[in-house]
């Protein structure tokens, strides 16, 4: 088999927006895979088409997500190699042989697939939804939460053929692995009851999680942005640049602009205040960082801000009035 992209990387590496278009051979079976993970730690997906080949992603890491990830006629969507827990959420397969196949017995130790989440997915077309492993060890620890169907023939069956979700237009809430009710657990599978209901002012139309990709900003020109260091803020590490970062996220919605931090270290003496309605965009490792080690302990604490996208109530001092609005920040 040929690899397009073998990605073993470990914390806040990305890859988002990207189609991975593989051939097929004359069987109609594929004979390349578009991304092969065998190692990694802490990191995140977006965004991502695959098409045609024999398997769209080879997996084997630590812990990891993936969100809104589109496999179409690969013949096995995702085969995973190992994990300790990894979050599949808005996968939508369509083709192949297998969405999921997460039987892998790979790892230094041979560990095999851990723990696995799947939340609002949806599989098409597909003899088998999710192919879990039959050892004696007992399959991966398995969630899966909101999953359409449509043409598959089981949903999730073992190696050796036991079917644990047979074939079904919806899976609610299903799971299996250990269950605890106040005391040792006991390994169980099957559908959950007892749990809250989602609340309405989290879902999206179709009521699934509400979600939404980092921007791209592709259709604004140089002009949209406002850029940090040609404002004449520092990213050399040295000075207090807090006056002169608030002065510039404040010109950057007044303006309608993205404010862009490019690579380098900002330092701050005291609280960055973050407009509504930001748009904030770095490159590479931007930093707007405090430093302790010149710092009093007491100012480290006096600059302490919190923030909360949800109802617009953003960076500030804790003794400054709220400040809360229909906007929100864009990082």
């Amino acid at each position: 088999m040929f690899g397009t992209v073998q990605w073993q990387v470990s914390q806040a590496c990305t890859l988002q927006n990207l189609l991975f278009k593989m051939p097929t051979d004359n069987n109609g079976k594929g004979t390349h895979v578009g991304i092969f993970m065998e190692n990694g730690s802490g990191g995140f997906v977006s965004d991502l088409e695959f098409q045609g080949g024999a398997v769209g992603w080879r997996a084997g890491t630590q812990q990891y997500t993936a969100r809104n990830l589109k496999f179409r006629g690969c013949t096995q969507a995702v085969q995973m190699i190992w994990d300790w827990g990894f979050n599949w959420q808005q996968i939508d397969v369509d083709g192949g042989s297998v969405a999921f196949n997460i039987s892998g017995k790979g790892g230094i130790t041979n560990q095999g697939v851990g723990s696995v989440s799947f939340i609002d997915c949806k599989f098409s077309n597909v003899p088998t939804g999710i192919l879990t492993d039959a050892g004696s060890d007992a399959p991966p620890n398995m969630v899966i939460d909101n999953l359409v169907t449509s043409n598959v023939g089981t949903i999730v069956k073992t190696t050796d053929g036991h079917v644990f979700v047979p074939a079904s237009s919806t899976v609610v809430l299903w799971a299996v692995g250990q269950r605890y009710s106040g005391g040792e657990g006991t390994y169980e599978s099957g559908n959950v009851g007892g749990v809250p209901s989602r609340p309405a002012s989290l879902l999206s139309n179709g009521g699934s999680f509400f979600s939404r990709s980092r921007p791209q900003y592709e259709a604004l020109g140089s002009s949209g942005f406002l850029v940090a260091t040609a404002q004449g803020i520092k990213n050399d590490g040295t000075g207090d640049q807090t006056a002169t970062i608030n002065s510039f996220l404040q010109s950057a919605v007044t303006q309608g602009k993205v404010a862009y931090f490019p690579a380098g270290i900002y330092q701050v003496q005291e609280t960055v205040k973050v407009p509504l309605g930001s748009r904030i965009q770095g490159s590479s490792w931007s930093q707007v960082s405090l430093p302790l080690a010149q710092t009093p302990r007491e100012k480290v604490a006096d600059a302490c801000a919190c923030i909360d996208h949800g109802y617009g109530q953003l960076l500030r001092r804790p003794q400054e009035p709220q400040n809360h609005g229909s906007g929100g920040a864009a990082w």
